[in-house]
């Protein structure tokens, strides 16, 4: 008897700090500036907002000039829709730590990517885009909109 003891003690223990780790979902609220990889000019602007318990990312502005821009190469439905108010970002899942398990979509080539926040803090927010296994991929960094 005292060994079962000792054993359910043990596992209340082991399950502690991991009921801990779990967190309310942190929200990367606001504008958030997506640069040219090249120029380093800001191409667009998007918003994160709640879709149920998923989140999304739209596109809220476009740099000047191409404000009535379509997405040419976009896959099926997305096809030839304007980029302006497109979500760029759907169904991402906090995890307890990250949210992760969405899309992205690639306006550009018209390919869609899984998606995870790897980080955010007030300034900046790392977004990875991947095929298959996340270290296939590649992160891009956005900056708050001020």
């Amino acid at each position: 008897m005292p060994v079962l003891i000792f054993l359910l003690s043990a596992l209340l223990l082991a399950l502690g700090p991991i009921s801990e780790s779990y967190s309310d979902p942190e929200i990367p609220s606001g504008y958030w500036k997506i640069l040219d990889d090249d120029s380093g000019e800001m191409r667009s602007v998007v918003e994160f907002y709640m879709n149920g318990d998923k989140l999304h990312a739209r596109i809220t502005v476009l740099r000047e000039g191409a404000e009535d821009a379509v997405c040419s190469e976009c896959p099926h439905e997305l096809e030839d829709k304007k980029l302006l108010g497109m979500d760029l970002i759907w169904d991402l899942d906090w995890d307890g730590s990250r949210w992760s398990g969405g899309s992205i979509i690639d306006v550009d080539e018209g390919e869609i990517y899984s998606c995870r926040i790897n980080s955010f803090d007030d300034e900046t927010i790392d977004v990875r885009g991947y095929m298959g296994r996340p270290f296939l991929g590649r992160t891009v960094t956005w900056y708050r909109k001020k």
